[in-house]
């Protein structure tokens, strides 16, 4: 009786004979008796295992002959020696021979895998700081619909609005569902149990509401409270915890300037500001308390731009339309927009990310050209590499192996090393991202939230892509073509030679010409940083220690009281060892802060019924000796210029004098506009010397002083020199004003060498100088290596030709300063391109220079000869070689 296991065996013979019968006649012919006994044997062995055993082979090999029968039918030709194999199977075929490939030269690989894991992590870093600063939405409800209100000038500047024009944009527009206004940035001392500055921001009502904000615990502010003078505060979750350790929020109170405020809500630290920093206060210090609006100095000042209103925009319209009704509406604003300015629209996003975008994009560009470089070396490893295994191409060409194969399993060992460095870039950038923001960029978003997420992973996954094309499939092809036609591995290894030298030409030109455009950038940053550093700043730092102070509402509620406490302190300052001088001004220089006012010229027509704007100095007798400015006409500041005085007086700086006389300077009178209204007329009774207040790179712009004696504003800032180390004088000024006054605000903050905060000024442009330099070196060092390489690579190709031209007469210099020669005209053409490319990548720094032109004639000289002779040297090394070559040697039978 016949078994199961016999039965099915024959059946399972029989079916797979019939599906063999699918499969071409000269494909059967070639191959059937030989899969058929393979089958047969298979099926025998399962047999003896058992029922299902035998089962589970025949319909696999039934099934593997039936996948394969469109394929056959398509591409089978007489003579190929192997037979189409599963997909899945050649992959896993071609994974197993690359792993054992790259086993066998390790130093190949870990060489690729280490270049293209620093390149890459560095343009992943960069691409998720984009993401996190420019691309990713706001973490505000509907952030794609809030914009902001702003009063723009021609040249692209941007300024915020005075907070009554919140009210007459409510009136005189319907293209918003809300608008709203804050204030960010102003400093506060707190008092308590710790004593510090507190970050505050003033909000009007409808803010919390458009940002989405909910209280954690009590609740936000009410109607009144945002209208009238009710000293309330929201604080965050982080200072309610450290002030009152997390304890129900009852009747409790802060002292901010010792002014008691009541606390009526916690809001949670996730909640970020917009925007943080101002022109009065750059802090980009996270905020700490909220305030309503009405409690703001500036609250019904006209011309005193301190609010940033921002609106959510009705569904139904867009921006350029919500824009015209902003326009019509500036025309209900006292005066309108001053002349050369108007009341634009624009995204929030767009607004607050508007200052590092430049920088990122700068920073894009550098780590992208590291890139190329690295995989233009990578590239050149490749070629040589599969140049070197032509002959073993061949054989595989010659016993049936296809185009498609060969192209397959070398792209299959090089993707393997692209996705390796590419993950091991994601984690390099993952690592690094945590410190970036402090060392590299400044000028960060206060919501950038930085992570390696799905944009940046999807953004990786597709550089993966591209290098495993570029390092990859275009070797591979390139090599697949050059063995595609050869007889044997002689001319295999012939051809494929060529077509390395080929590739490689191409690859040092673009080496060169990419080296030479991140160069010439790098040249006009470094000469502009140069130059910046260098300029005058208009008074001379050494010795100059300052120290700030602010005056409470409650201790000092007079400007008598004020300008009592400033005449004590600067007398006693005087009598400090080692001080030679001091005085005191409201704002210091290259401090951020920034106090601007409006100022008209008796006997002078207003501009479009709007006085000049300019910034305002407060300054006591002495300052400018204890600054080292020059008094250019007229007088200093005296003890007779008091508040008693008829004659109220003013100094101008020399760009004011400028823009506002023509040669009578002296004696004209001019008046302020200040918080409630034109101030008193002021004589002129001097011009001083232009100070860089606001940065070296910043033009110079019009000043106004006014005596301190006439003007006893709310802070000062103390400014003493001496002879010896300025931070010498950081504990016995502190001593002494905290002597007049125990619980005066003098913090280890507020101090400062004057000195040091000009090299602060800078440190951004340095940065990005340090930055891109960095990079230009290293492309440089790429290029370098790439070439020798190349010339070294040609020269041990090209040994028996060189031989031959030794033995026919031809002296070694001769030939060494060919190779060079060659060498030097592939550099030449490399540089004329990246010459171009630079030229045209120089506009975008146009606005980042200093001092220089994109296309400064010295910087591009330079850079030309730099990567002349670089590439010479490098050039020459590897062509020193064929001075110690004997022709007997090369030419000796193999």
């Amino acid at each position: 009786m016949t078994s199961p296991q016999s039965l099915a065996r024959r059946m399972a013979i029989a079916v797979f004979r019939i599906s063999l019968r699918r499969c071409p006649a000269a494909f059967r012919r070639e191959y059937g008796g030989e899969m058929q006994r393979l089958f047969e044997e298979r099926v025998q062995r399962a047999a003896g295992l058992g029922l299902f055993s035998l089962l589970k082979v025949a319909a696999g090999g039934c099934l593997d002959v039936l996948a394969g029968v469109p394929r056959a039918r398509a591409t089978h030709k007489p003579g190929t020696l192997f037979p189409r194999e599963p997909v899945m199977t050649m992959v896993a075929h071609d994974v197993r021979l690359a792993l054992k490939s790259h086993v066998r030269r390790p130093g190949f690989a870990l060489t690729v895998i280490l270049t293209l894991s620093i390149s890459v992590g560095a343009v992943v870093t960069v691409m998720a700081l984009i993401n996190g600063a420019v691309l990713r939405p706001l973490p505000y409800p509907e952030p794609g619909r809030i914009v902001s209100i702003v009063e723009a000038d021609s040249r692209g500047g941007s300024s915020p609005l005075s907070p009554p024009s919140l009210q007459m944009l409510r009136e005189n527009t319907r293209a918003f569902d809300t608008i709203a206004g804050f204030s960010p940035s102003w400093s506060l001392f707190l008092a308590g149990r710790e004593e510090r500055v507190l970050t505050s921001v003033y909000m009007s009502d409808r803010a919390f509401d458009l940002f989405g904000v909910a209280p954690l615990q009590g609740r936000l502010f009410g109607t009144d409270e945002y209208l009238k003078r009710q000293r309330v505060a929201v604080v965050s979750q982080s200072l309610w915890r450290r002030e009152f350790a997390e304890e129900p929020l009852g009747s409790q109170s802060i002292s901010l300037d010792g002014i008691p405020y009541t606390v009526v809500g916690v809001i949670s630290d996730s909640f970020k500001m917009p925007i943080t920093a101002s022109e009065a206060n750059p802090t980009t210090s996270r905020a700490e308390v909220w305030l309503p609006f009405s409690l703001n100095p500036f609250f019904e000042a006209p011309n005193v731009p301190v609010m940033h209103v921002v609106a959510r925009l009705r569904p139904d319209l867009n921006g350029p339309q919500a824009e015209q009704q902003v326009a019509v509406a500036a025309t209900a604003f006292p005066g309108g927009p001053s002349e050369g300015r108007s009341l634009q629209v624009v995204s929030l996003a767009e607004l607050v990310s508007n200052e590092v975008r430049r920088s990122l994009t700068l920073l894009l560009a550098g780590v992208v050209c590291l890139l190329l470089i690295c995989a233009a070396n990578i590239i050149g490893l490749v070629v040589a590499r599969m140049a070197r295994r032509a002959g073993e191409l061949a054989m595989r060409r010659a016993l049936g192996a296809s185009r498609a194969r060969l192209i397959a399993q070398l792209s299959m060992e090089t993707g393997i090393l692209a996705v390796l460095g590419t993950a091991g870039g994601v984690l390099i950038a993952a690592l690094t991202l945590g410190a970036l923001p402090a060392l590299l960029v400044s000028g960060l978003p206060p919501s950038t939230t930085l992570a390696v997420d799905a944009p940046v992973v999807l953004g990786a996954a597709v550089l993966a892509l591209l290098c495993t094309l570029a390092i990859g499939v275009w070797p591979a092809l390139q090599a697949s073509r050059s063995v595609g036609w050869a007889s044997n591995q002689l001319t295999a290894r012939h051809t494929a030679g060529v077509a390395a030298r080929r590739t490689r030409k191409i690859l040092m030109v673009a080496e060169v010409a990419l080296a030479v455009t991140l160069l010439m950038g790098a040249g006009l940053m470094a000469r502009s940083f140069w130059l910046m550093s260098r300029t005058d700043p208009g008074f001379t730092t050494d010795g100059l220690f300052a120290t700030g102070v602010g005056f409470s509402e409650a201790k000092y509620p007079t400007a008598g009281h004020r300008l009592a406490f400033i005449d004590r302190a600067l007398a006693e300052l005087a009598g400090v060892p080692a001080v030679s001088s001091s005085a005191a001004v409201n704002r210091l220089p290259f401090s951020g802060s920034n106090v601007l006012v409006g100022l008209e010229v008796e006997g002078q027509p207003l501009e479009d019924g709007r006085p000049v704007t300019m910034d305002r100095r407060v300054a006591t007798p002495g300052y400018f000796e204890t600054m080292g400015l020059k008094v250019l006409e007229g007088r200093d500041f005296g003890i007779e210029d008091t508040t008693e005085s008829t004659d109220r007086v003013a100094i101008l700086n020399d760009a004011a004098a400028r823009s506002l006389f023509g040669e009578s300077h002296l004696g004209r009178r001019v008046r302020l506009a200040l918080r409630g209204g034109p101030g008193p007329w002021l004589r002129v009774i001097g011009i001083v010397a232009d100070v860089r207040h606001h940065g070296l790179g910043e033009p110079i712009a019009p000043e106004v002083y006014v005596p301190y004696s006439q003007s006893p504003v709310e802070s000062m800032v103390f400014v003493v020199r001496s002879a010896s180390d300025p931070w010498t004088l950081a504990s016995p000024v502190r001593q002494t004003l905290k002597r007049l006054d125990p619980d005066m605000r003098v913090l280890e903050s507020d101090q400062a060498v004057v000195g040091d905060l000009i090299q602060e000024s800078v440190a951004e442009p340095r940065l990005r100088a340090i930055m891109v330099n960095g990079f230009a070196a290293v492309a440089l060092l790429l290029a370098a290596i790439g070439i020798v390489s190349i010339v070294s690579v040609t020269v041990a190709q090209e040994r028996r030709e060189i031989g031959v031209r030794l033995a026919l007469g031809a002296r070694h210099r001769q030939v060494a300063r060919r190779v060079v020669g060659h060498a030097m005209t592939l550099v030449g053409l490399g540089a004329g391109l990246g010459l171009a490319g630079g030229l045209f990548a120089s506009r975008v720094l146009e606005g980042l220079l200093f001092g220089v032109s994109s296309t400064d004639v010295l910087t591009i000289s330079t850079v030309l000869l730099l990567v002349s002779g670089v590439g010479f040297v490098a050039a020459y090394l590897p062509a020193r070689r064929i001075i110690s070559i004997e022709p007997i040697e090369i030419l000796r039978p193999e």
